[in-house]
């Protein structure tokens, strides 16, 4: 989960490059002002990704599509809704919309920091995904075993990883998965860091079922986060005091970290590097997938592949994406950045509408750039009613074609 701001999503704020345009050539939509009657439907594809502590993507999604068919009823019958998330809340939502028939476990939904009504740095773990985990791999290579092999496909299971509470190095994860992690008088340890802080001993050998099917199934985790799992940019140092944790225990958790990463290379199926790109996501999730041999995918990249939205995004007349904040980080990676791309290739216009667009955002790339905290004349009045507001100012942006 990468460090965000704390303040609101929805913010009443000036918007920043509303009518920026991309520098490569795109396609004029010619589908006539507002829809008018002779016109052709253009063929609109809504891929935004979730308006947090407000709204889902498919919500999201659902509200730009009502308010472009209330400018532009004639394009009713080409609109096309395909959620976006980048690996952490919304990530089977966006999967189970898209691809019904993927298997896909999410972190947020079983351990995830909107769960905790309070942080527990110390406390929290990773067990309930291990568990989950450890039911769709075994139900995967079973199911699929004489299926697919003959053909030559290995059956997949997306894991995503974002939005987590803890900093247990997926300890609690491979718990689940039936890996024996134990303290220095052989007793389990205990659920999260502090347990992690008392780890003395890893033994794969109860997990062999688990990993007889890891050898059957390819396991793809989606993450936004690149950090390592140590150091100033790692799992505790930098993503630590987001779920609590105080600078005054970095350097404890750090070390807690470090030593049971060492006990996972002596004993894991793959040797991992505590500086592998994603191997601090999810407060060293990432590592311990790495040592199960698991493929770790960049976010929002890899759900638009998973999603096959670039070949929708060829197939259309305009593009609409969004979040809740969109700022200068917004294209590092997130889904405006993954979309962007993906329509900047095809040269299809893409527009941008975001709950809060602020001053530094980078807008000028988009077809049109909208904040629907303005739209809306405060933040408090967006957040009362925001799949109204998100409509409306998408009906706004529909009008003006």
């Amino acid at each position: 989960m990468s460090p965000q701001p704390t303040t609101p999503n929805l913010h009443l704020e000036q918007p920043a490059g509303r009518a920026g345009r991309a520098d490569s050539p795109q396609r004029v939509p010619q589908g006539g002002v507002g829809g008018a009657a002779g016109a052709h439907p253009l063929r609109v594809v809504f891929c935004p990704d979730s308006f947090k502590g407000t709204l889902d993507a498919a919500s999201v999604a659902e509200a730009m599509r009502r308010g472009w068919v209330a400018a532009r009823p004639g394009d009713a019958d080409t609109c096309e809704l395909v959620p976006m998330a980048d690996g952490g809340e919304g990530t089977r939502r966006a999967f189970q919309h898209a691809r019904p028939e993927a298997t896909v476990v999410e972190l947020a939904e079983l351990c995830g920091i909107e769960r905790f009504s309070t942080l527990d740095p110390w406390g929290a773990g990773t067990r309930p995904l291990g568990e989950r985990l450890r039911e769709e791999l075994l139900r995967v290579a079973a199911t699929t075993r004489d299926r697919d092999e003959h053909r030559g496909m290995r059956p997949v299971v997306y894991l995503g990883i974002g939005s987590s509470a803890s900093t247990d190095c997926g300890a609690g994860m491979l718990q689940g998965l039936g890996v024996s992690i134990t303290d220095a008088a052989g007793a389990p340890i205990a659920p999260g860091l502090a347990g992690v802080a008392t780890a003395r001993g890893v033994d794969f050998r109860s997990a062999a079922d688990v990993l007889e099917a890891l050898a059957r199934v390819d396991l793809q985790v989606i993450t936004d986060v690149r950090a390592p799992l140590v150091g100033p940019q790692g799992a505790a140092q930098a993503f630590g005091p987001q779920k609590g944790l105080a600078a005054a225990d970095m350097n404890a958790a750090d070390e807690a970290v470090l030593r049971f990463a060492r006990l996972l290379q002596e004993t894991a199926p793959v040797h991992a590097e505590v500086t592998a790109p994603g191997a601090g996501a999810a407060g060293g999730v990432g590592f311990a997938c790495l040592s199960l041999g698991a493929e770790l995918l960049p976010g929002a990249a890899h759900m638009a592949t998973a999603l096959c939205l670039a070949e929708k995004i060829r197939r259309a007349d305009y593009v609409v994406t969004g979040e809740g904040a969109f700022d200068a980080t917004s294209l590092q990676g997130k889904v405006p950045a993954a979309v962007l791309e993906l329509c900047t290739a095809a040269a299809t216009p893409c527009a941008l509408v975001a709950g809060i667009i602020r001053e530094d955002a980078p807008t000028a790339a988009f077809a049109a750039a909208e904040s629907v905290s303005l739209r809306a004349g405060s933040a408090h009045a967006a957040q009362q009613d925001p799949a109204r507001w998100v409509a409306d100012t998408t009906r706004a942006l529909a009008g003006r074609l």
